[in-house]
């Protein structure tokens, strides 16, 4: 599952190899699957909670200490090889046709009904029929705005009243050109 999850983040956005962020979470889920994978009995909540926060703790620490101290580079060099191929891999995605996904403003509507189906999905457990606010997350992906007629262009300005003094109050914050 772990690998699904990492594949997907890297199909929806292939630079995230470059955030820290990238690496400290899914190192840290990887030390939760690996510290309670197959684990019979099940402890307190509490206690479970504390070895899971050590494990990831212990768990992030030794590859960069192992980086920093060992008298070789091996560690380093097989990070850095490891960065290689997450950059030829990102290379090679970057290529492909549309490689860049691009979603409209939904709207208003849309995200009402988004917000609907997340709520009726975050019911409580044993609510009949949860599974059905996932089809208020469909609009996101199948309205679409209308197209502007060839030639023309809509801009639309956030103005917080910063460097656009020039228009006037009587003008509206959108232009259709």
């Amino acid at each position: 599952m772990l690998a699904a999850a990492l594949f997907v983040v890297l199909l929806i956005d292939p630079w995230a190899v470059h955030a820290a962020g990238f690496w400290l979470s899914f190192g840290a889920v990887a030390v939760i699957f690996y510290v309670t994978a197959g684990r019979i009995a099940h402890p307190n909540w509490i206690i479970a909670w504390l070895r899971i926060q050590w494990a990831i703790a212990l768990g992030l620490v030794p590859l960069t200490l192992a980086g920093m101290l060992l008298p070789f580079d091996l560690v380093l060099q097989l990070a850095h090889l490891v960065m290689s191929w997450c950059n030829a891999f990102l290379e090679w995605l970057s290529a492909l046709p549309s490689a860049v996904w691009q979603q409209h403003a939904p709207p208003a509507w849309v995200v009402v009904a988004a917000m609907i189906g997340a709520l009726w999905m975050l019911l409580l457990r044993g609510f009949p029929a949860r599974w059905i606010g996932i089809f208020g997350f469909f609009p996101l992906f199948l309205a679409v705005p209308p197209a502007l007629p060839d030639g023309t262009l809509r801009v639309t300005v956030l103005d917080v009243g910063q460097g656009t003094r020039g228009r006037g109050a009587d003008q509206p914050p959108h232009l259709a050109l």
